[in-house]
């Protein structure tokens, strides 16, 4: 298993909400090393509601240590693909696609263009391209694109940052992606950028009411926040962007409210229709503690505080086994939570 070193100055702090600028973040959780560096923190904005790391290791130490895990792997022939994941992937595109293509009017060519913005392996390109799109994706992960690039799907290996593409799109995706961004505003902004006048933007999300189910999510390191609907409403907002609709489009009733799915448009509707992303009510301080605190020792109160061997895995912070599952679940608990003697502190195990 590879252990990824941090140190004190490749960790920063957020001392501002990077949805409403407000500077009220009341902490839910802590998480050190065992040599005493402290390298994630979560808070809550009490101004708007939104649950955020508001310490953090930095983009320069996210590129070392993809980059690092990059080359061990493929020393050691290890495919960064898992086809459980991808299947899952692909059929969660196709249903967006097939909603997004009833929405959008043929470009001159017959078929609309979409960019999705964290791509990956390309495996939703595949699934726009079937539906009658022409697809493109950008993915900073070079081994990723790479896979996906090999099966002729039209992905650039790059930072969003400096993306610069010589058309603009119909329809702009960032699936599942946002969340793990430092600056989500500058991305959208950039996404703005790149989008023909009357497109759409469809950014999807963990609803964090529904994602966020115990302890584990404070040791989330892929993840920089946690939206609910209107959060996520007042970040596009931000970017200049106006919530049109609330898609959903799983089968499945839990899964629809676990996946928040939001599209924006850059244009002022003409007509005024309900608020999209304040149906559902803001979870209170006290509620996204008692989240936090799910599974914890009995009487132990917020902020929690978490000590981890080490960072040994780059989405959650620390894992005990090298078994990896198709299900996000399990691998959050392959771990456990042990109170110190004496202290408040929690012992990962």
């Amino acid at each position: 298993m590879i252990t990824f070193r941090i140190s004190a100055d490749e960790v920063e702090s957020v001392a501002r909400c990077p949805v409403c600028d407000g500077v009220r973040l009341r902490e839910l959780s802590r998480v050190c090393q065992r040599d005493g560096v402290e390298f994630l923190a979560t808070a809550r904005c009490e101004g708007c509601g939104l649950v955020v790391r508001h310490r953090r290791p930095t983009k320069a130490w996210f590129s070392r240590a993809f980059a690092e895990r990059e080359r061990q792997q493929a020393a050691q022939g290890i495919s960064a693909l898992n086809p459980a994941i991808e299947e899952e992937r692909y059929q969660r595109y196709r249903r967006l696609a097939l909603a997004l293509r009833e929405r959008t009017e043929a470009g001159a060519a017959g078929r609309p263009a979409v960019l999705d913005v964290g791509c990956g392996p390309g495996t939703g390109l595949r699934a726009f391209a079937e539906v009658g799109f022409s697809a493109t994706g950008i993915d900073e992960d070079n081994t990723r694109a790479g896979h996906g690039r090999a099966l002729g799907l039209a992905i650039v290996a790059t930072a969003w940052e400096n993306y610069a593409p010589e058309q603009r799109f119909d329809v702009i995706t960032c699936l599942h992606s946002i969340e793990h961004f430092h600056e989500p505003q500058a991305l959208l902004e950039k996404m703005r950028s790149w989008l023909k006048p009357g497109g759409r933007i469809v950014i999807e999300v963990p609803n964090l009411a529904w994602f966020v189910a115990d302890w584990t999510d404070a040791l989330y390191l892929a993840h920089m926040a946690n939206y609910t609907p209107a959060t996520l409403a007042r970040l596009g907002r931000l970017a200049g962007f106006h919530a049109v609709e609330r898609l959903r489009c799983y089968d499945d009733d839990r899964k629809n409210r676990e996946n928040l799915c939001l599209v924006f448009t850059a244009e002022t509707p003409a007509a005024p229709g309900p608020a999209v992303g304040g149906e559902e009510d803001e979870p209170s301080w006290e509620s996204v503690a008692r989240l936090y605190g799910t599974g914890l020792a009995p009487g132990l109160a917020a902020p929690y505080v978490f000590e981890v061997p080490a960072i040994n895995d780059i989405s959650l912070g620390y894992k005990n086994s090298t078994r990896i599952s198709a299900n996000l679940r399990e691998n959050l608990h392959m771990r456990s939570a042990r109170l110190e003697a004496g202290s408040r502190r929690l012992v990962v195990e």
